[in-house]
């Protein structure tokens, strides 16, 4: 099973809106769902690797972020998406980096 580890900061409205459907997509298309709230340290030192497959240099990194991972040890990224769609948008849009 894939996982979608879910990076978002505690004052992103985009975040707090996309919370609303974004656990819901996941568990339709059959992925692990987690959330990193990057503020918290325990949480950033648990999903750090993960987000470094995206953002080496932590450049350009925005929230919400969205990684796709083949799984939680030694993940491989299968996929990232940035920022706030629509459900429809948002589940189209994950369903075309797990059909890759």
């Amino acid at each position: 099973m894939a996982h979608l580890v879910k990076f978002q900061a505690k004052s992103c409205g985009t975040c707090g809106k996309m919370s609303h459907i974004d656990h819901k997509v996941a568990a339709e298309l059959d992925l692990e769902f987690h959330t990193c709230r990057v503020t918290d340290i325990d949480d950033y030192v648990k999903y750090r690797e993960v987000l470094m497959l995206r953002y080496p240099d932590l450049e350009g990194v925005g929230y919400p972020t969205y990684i796709v991972i083949d799984q939680l040890e030694n993940p491989t990224m299968l996929g990232s998406l940035r920022g706030g769609f629509d459900k429809g948008v948002f589940r189209t849009k994950l369903q075309e980096i797990l059909n890759a």
